[in-house]
Formats: C-alpha cells, sequence, structure tokens
C-alpha cells in the first residue's frame, strides 16, 4: 500500500517536472523572437540603477526611451537583473576563454562561442542595449510564470484534484503565459 502510494507520488512529481521542463523549452525557444519598446525602456532603467543606485532614479530628467513609471522595488529588480546580465557575461566569456586556452576540444564547442558572441552583441537598433541584457530582463517573468505553475499545481493537488497536473498546462503553455514573458517582456 505504502509502496504504490510512493509510486504514485513519484509519478504525478514526474509529470510535474516534464511540464515545468516543457514550458522551460517553450520559453527559451521563444525568448529572442522579439523585444518590445517598453522592454528596452526597462532595460535602460536597470542599466541606470546598476551604474548609479537608486538614489536620485526618479529625479533623473535624462531619458532615452521613457521616464521611469514602475514602482521603487520593480526598478531595483531591473537594476539587479543588470546585475545578472553582467555577472552572466563574464561566466560566459571566461569559459570560453578556458576552453580556448587549454584547448578543451573547442572544434567540438564552436556553437558556445557563437553563442558567447551573440549574447554579448547588439542586433536590436536603434537601442545600444546587448542581446543578452534585453533576455536577462526577461528571465524573471520566465521564472515567476514556472513558480506560478507549480503553485497552481499544489493548490489543485490540495483540492483532490484528480487532473491536478492538467491547471498548470493549461496555465503555462497558453498563449498569454508565454507572450507576457517571452515577447512582450516586461514582468511588472
Amino acid at each position: 500500500m505504502m509502496r504504490q502510494k510512493f509510486l504514485r507520488l513519484n509519478k504525478i512529481n514526474l509529470a510535474l517536472v516534464a511540464v515545468l521542463v516543457g514550458a522551460v523549452t517553450l520559453r527559451l525557444a521563444l525568448v529572442n523572437l522579439g523585444f518590445h519598446i517598453d522592454l528596452v525602456s526597462i532595460g535602460y532603467w536597470g542599466e541606470w540603477i546598476y551604474k548609479f543606485g537608486p538614489r536620485g532614479f526618479y529625479e533623473n530628467s535624462q531619458w532615452i526611451y521613457s521616464w521611469p513609471t514602475q514602482t521603487p522595488l520593480a526598478n531595483l529588480s531591473f537594476g539587479f537583473a543588470h546585475y545578472i546580465y553582467q555577472q552572466l557575461v563574464w561566466l560566459f566569456s571566461q569559459s570560453a576563454f578556458i576552453i580556448a586556452t587549454y584547448r578543451l576540444a573547442p572544434t567540438y564547442l564552436l556553437w558556445w562561442f557563437d553563442f558567447v558572441k551573440w549574447f554579448g552583441t547588439n542586433l536590436y537598433a536603434p537601442t545600444d542595449l546587448l542581446t543578452g541584457s534585453l533576455i536577462t530582463l526577461k528571465l524573471f517573468g520566465i521564472l515567476a510564470d514556472l513558480i506560478i505553475g507549480g503553485i497552481i499545481y499544489l493548490l489543485a493537488k490540495s483540492a483532490k484534484s484528480k487532473w491536478a497536473i492538467f491547471f498548470p498546462v493549461v496555465y503555462l503553455f497558453s498563449p498569454f503565459s508565454w507572450y507576457l514573458s517571452d515577447l512582450w517582456g516586461p514582468h511588472d
């Protein structure tokens, strides 16, 4: 009896993991397809907070695209996203340097060098924000979607629903969910 319950629990958790992996795969496949001008504004706000800190942020009178319209906590998260971006750029470039320097099969890892180059280039004119910076801003929304999907699953499971896995699937794969976090981008 206990073994059957344990195996059933593992199947459900395995199904949830499969749904979350599918949702992440979908979102990562779509994350680079578009950048809305709102995301560019948010990117500049995050860069400003990263460089100068939050003091004087709302008093600044020179913005390239739009004035800050988000709450202080949201703007701090944009600054944190820019910090994460800087750390990723350093990590990616160091890994590529190590692969090339120590000759760790660089011919088999040419895709990695292409990815590192792509992550640090400006593909979306007229903005000077780099591709990786804009994608990093979207990662918070993607993470929030996954957490919400997990919460939906736990709520459905606690309600003793036989189809508890169905509800996070509906949320995570419906267009309104992935469009907001992947194509539009802002997560306010």
